[in-house]
């Protein structure tokens, strides 16, 4: 029988956005989590009458119910159901509503999958940790309420009781115990309840000599789920619709006493594991107080088996928090490393402005005019240098904006031709030995955050001027490679970058020439996938065989065919 262990995290969203909604389902899906997506409060609540889920993630603000109404709905359906509101204009009067019902966290839009997975994950372990805590108590509960069958001398009242407490402890639609009969080939129905009639009780099933003999040798019960599954025991037609039926044995002595027969017809609600242990002791309960058999050895083994999964969950606990204790270890030695590089990024430009100053005061003070030449050369070394600490500035605060979730893109129509000229314009202050040549329709539209996209194509010159130390020639295209989709490229020819260190070229404060003086603070590519992903986009890079780095962007245009071009040139523009 199919635990709830073997299952994958069950997921459902619900976002009147069904685009979001979607895409949300199958990045998900990819990572594991079964998940069924509602674009309604309506909808939502129809899957949840008609299958178990683990985890909700709602829309705070949702056609017909707002998701404050539907999480508190869907966790009095579903106990051990956790529930994770998104909005994207929240208040701390929501949030705290959200909490007061039980919420497990409470997410702004737009958010990354990179940042959700996390809340998702605890999210998951926490719901296990409270379907264990709660299945103890179910399996104390049980205990005791099988004592209390033990004690009772009636046959009659100790199969009552045994075929309520499996009724009620695994939320089942139909109970049955059977006893053998007469016969040895046979069982008889001896209690029932649920949607079984009690006109069943007399009613022999047959019983294969294969199925008594598994029992015999396993003497452990055995489940099926979905309705074209076989069952162990022919059980009566009323159990045909059954989704998942467990068969457990009622064994004392070795001997077969019964078998105790649980149904559930809700495809969505399997039986748990833990349902399954707590079966098995009320069987066995029932089976020994119908034998006079002692529970004292079983309750031995259950106590060994309680303090084994306890040391083991002693053992995964102290592996946890030696786990978490070097992932900050390691956090630590990232902050540390990038705070010395950020210090020697910012002392390089500061030094040449100081230098360039410094030369122009003492030559001052030697002659009493300068030459128009030298001004203009220690002119050019401190706007160099002063344009590089705006772009360190820049990319800090950047940073700073994107893990605070203050960064959304401005869009608005415009030509992208145009935006990357003015990029490359700005790129020739930075360089006289490099020729830069744009390949470019006279009109590319799309709906984009201009002076983003243009803080994209600036940082990918950047690192091309930067990583073309000899100079040489910089190509630059702007093309509509499909429809709706812009894209620009830029292509070096200069040291290129390591197989080995490509692997992590957009992630912060990654430097794929760490060693080189031309190493920044690692910002620059990812900031770029950022700006890019937040419209929608995807950034690449590519390696040439002759060397250097052509790095790709392409983004959605947004613009319904208004960005055709009717005609196309060749723009260069050389540093």
């Amino acid at each position: 029988m199919a635990t709830d262990e073997a299952m994958s995290p069950r997921v459902l969203v619900v976002d009147d956005e069904v685009e979001l909604m979607t895409v949300l389902c199958e990045l998900l899906a990819e990572h594991g989590y079964e998940t069924v997506g509602c674009a309604s409060a309506e909808e939502a609540l129809v899957v949840l009458k008609q299958r178990d889920v683990d985890l909700l993630i709602t829309d705070l603000m949702i056609p017909g119910m707002d998701g404050i109404t539907l999480l508190r709905l869907a966790q009095e359906a579903h106990p051990y159901l956790l529930g994770i509101v998104a909005t994207g204009q929240g208040t701390i009067q929501t949030a705290v509503d959200a909490m007061k019902i039980g919420a497990f966290d409470y997410v702004l839009k737009p958010f990354k999958l990179s940042a959700l997975l996390p809340t998702l994950e605890r999210a998951v372990e926490v719901g296990r940790l409270k379907r264990d805590n709660l299945q103890l108590r179910e399996t104390v509960a049980i205990y005791e309420l099988s004592q209390a069958v033990a004690l009772s001398l009636d046959q009659g009242v100790i199969l009552r009781k045994a075929a309520k407490a499996a009724l009620q402890q695994c939320a089942a639609d139909a109970v049955s115990v059977l006893l053998p009969a007469a016969s040895d080939d046979a069982l008889e129905v001896a209690a029932v309840g649920g949607s079984y009639p009690k006109e069943m009780v007399g009613t022999r099933v047959s019983l294969d000599p294969e199925v008594a003999a598994w029992v015999e040798r396993q003497q452990e019960p055995h489940g099926v789920n979905g309705t074209t599954a076989t069952q162990v025991f022919e059980l009566p037609r009323h159990a045909s619709g059954s989704h998942s039926i467990i068969s457990v044995p009622m064994m004392a002595g070795g001997r077969l006493i019964g078998v105790l027969n649980v149904c559930v017809a809700l495809p969505g609600r399997p039986l748990t594991s833990g349902q399954t242990k707590t079966l098995t002791i009320l069987a066995s309960t029932a089976a020994a107080a119908l034998e006079s058999a002692s529970l004292y050895e079983q309750k031995q083994s259950e106590e060994r088996a309680r303090l084994v999964a306890l040391e083991r969950a002693a053992r995964a606990e102290a592996e946890a928090e030696r786990s978490a204790r070097a992932v900050a270890e390691k956090a630590v030695a990232i902050r540390d490393e990038f705070l010395s590089v950020a210090a020697h990024e910012l002392k390089t430009p500061i030094t040449s402005l100081l230098g360039a100053v410094q030369l122009l005061l003492r030559q001052r003070e030697r002659v009493a005019t300068l030459a128009p030449g030298q001004i203009e050369r220690s002119m050019h070394i401190v706007s160099r240098q002063a344009a590089r600490m705006s772009r360190l500035v820049t990319q800090l605060l950047e940073t700073s904006r994107l893990d605070s979730g203050q960064f959304l893109p401005h869009r608005t129509l415009v030509n992208v031709t145009s935006l990357v000229t003015t990029a490359i314009e700005h790129a020739r202050v930075a360089t006289d030995r490099h020729e830069i040549v744009l390949s470019a329709p006279d009109c590319v539209q799309a709906h984009v955050d201009p002076m983003r996209i243009e803080q994209v194509v600036g940082n990918l010159l950047d690192n091309a001027i930067k990583f073309s130390p000899d100079g040489g020639r910089i190509e630059v295209e702007v093309s509509t490679p499909r429809a709706q989709t812009v894209r620009v490229a830029v292509r070096d020819h200069g040291i290129g970058i390591p197989p080995q260190r490509r692997q992590e070229l957009f992630t912060r404060y990654y430097q794929a020439h760490a060693e080189s003086h031309r190493s920044g603070l690692g910002l620059g590519l990812y900031i770029s996938r950022c700006i890019v992903e937040h419209h929608g986009g995807r950034i690449g890079v590519e390696f040439p065989a002759d060397a250097g780095a052509r790095f790709v962007v392409d983004l959605p245009a947004g613009t319904n065919g208004t960005g055709s071009v009717t005609t196309w040139k060749q723009h260069q523009v050389t540093g």
